[in-house]
Formats: structure tokens, C-alpha cells, sequence
């Protein structure tokens, strides 16, 4: 994913987590690990930044090729949440749908669910899903809080770290991100489709 799956830690932002999120216990990411580990007692996962995939895209392979640690044929979920950085790419659906491939090459027997859009962008969404239905692949569509104010995190708004100390989003951009609620409803779309 990008920011909203998972952000380092920085002087502007608390921990290793979905920004927008309050905490890392409501991001996105962790609570569909804390699902699944309700499910199946001995869930690993991890959370891994692709945004370079999204704003270099003329080095897209190296940076699928980066994801080469955490894929193996012993995955059995992988969730895919990319497109909000990408601007004017002519060569996104195609390069979208290599990634996939890449992704189900690595990982045969994994399903995979794509995370729609975000911040609304038609031509990023409809590749998104023109590259989900081509593989047959299950699809998260997040039109019901996409760019509803309501569902932004906000400007000073609060984010706090593991030990409790607390953040105020003032660097621009950080508000934007999906608040606690749009974080849960991604979640649970996730929750839904997952096997």
C-alpha cells in the first residue's frame, strides 16, 4: 500500500501506521490483522509502503521487486492499496495489472483483494478495477467514503504513538487521510471478502 496502509514514523507522524488513523490499533491494516487473528490463531502479516511503486513509474518492476521478501507460495492474503499518488499515467492500468501478476506469480495459492480509491480519481479507479476483473480478483469499493469530509482524519486533529504520546496533524496532507471511521469501514470490507 501507500500512506494509508502504512506511514514511518516522523517528526509529523506518531508511529509505523495507516495515516489518518488515531492509533496503530485503528488502522486499517492492524484491525484486519486483529480480525483475522480471530479467526486463525497464528496470523503473521505485515504492512509494507509501495508508495515508489505509485510515483516512479518508470522504474515500476524494481519496485514490485521489492515486495520480494514478504511473497512466497505460503501466503494466503495479500490486499493491494495503490493509485492515490499517481498522476497523469498514461501506462497505470497496464503497469497495474503486471503488478498483480507479479504479485500472483510469487504468491500462488494467496487471494487478493484490491482496495479502491481513496481520494476519487476515475481513470486510476477504473484501471483498478479493470486489472481486479481481469485476474478475477475480489475488489474493496470505498465510493461510499471516498472524499466525504466526515471521513478525513482533519487538520488538528490527534494521532498518538505506542507509548501514548500524542500528535496534532498539522503538516499538510496528514488530514486528509482516512479518519478512524473510514479506516474500520476499509477493514471490514477486507474482513468481508477475506477467506
Amino acid at each position: 500500500g501507500n500512506s494509508i496502509t502504512i506511514h514511518s514514523k516522523r517528526e509529523y507522524w506518531p508511529d509505523a501506521m495507516g495515516m489518518g488513523a488515531s492509533s496503530q490499533e485503528m488502522d486499517y491494516y492492524h484491525l484486519v490483522r486483529q480480525g483475522l487473528s480471530a479467526r486463525h490463531p497464528d496470523v503473521n502479516s505485515i504492512a509494507v509502503n509501495l508508495s515508489l511503486w505509485e510515483i516512479l513509474p518508470e522504474d515500476r518492476t524494481a519496485a514490485a521487486a521489492s515486495l520480494d521478501p514478504y511473497l512466497s507460495p505460503s501466503v494466503d492474503l495479500v490486499s493491494i492499496q495503490l493509485g492515490e499518488n499517481v498522476a497523469d499515467d498514461p501506462h497505470f492500468t497496464e503497469d497495474f495489472m503486471k503488478l498483480i501478476g507479479y504479485v500472483q506469480e510469487k504468491c500462488p495459492l494467496a487471494q487478493i483483494i484490491i482496495v479502491g480509491n481513496f481520494w476519487q480519481d476515475d481513470y486510476v479507479e477504473l484501471g483498478k478495477q479493470t486489472a481486479a476483473a481481469a485476474y478475477g480478483l475480489d475488489y474493496v469499493l470505498l465510493t461510499p467514503i471516498q472524499d466525504y469530509a466526515h471521513t478525513f482524519a482533519a487538520d488538528g486533529a490527534k494521532a498518538q504513538d505506542a507509548n501514548g504520546n500524542v500528535y496534532i496533524l498539522t503538516e499538510p496532507g496528514t488530514g486528509e487521510h482516512p479518519g478512524n471511521a473510514a479506516m474500520r469501514y476499509i477493514a471490514d470490507c477486507i474482513l468481508q471478502l477475506a477467506k
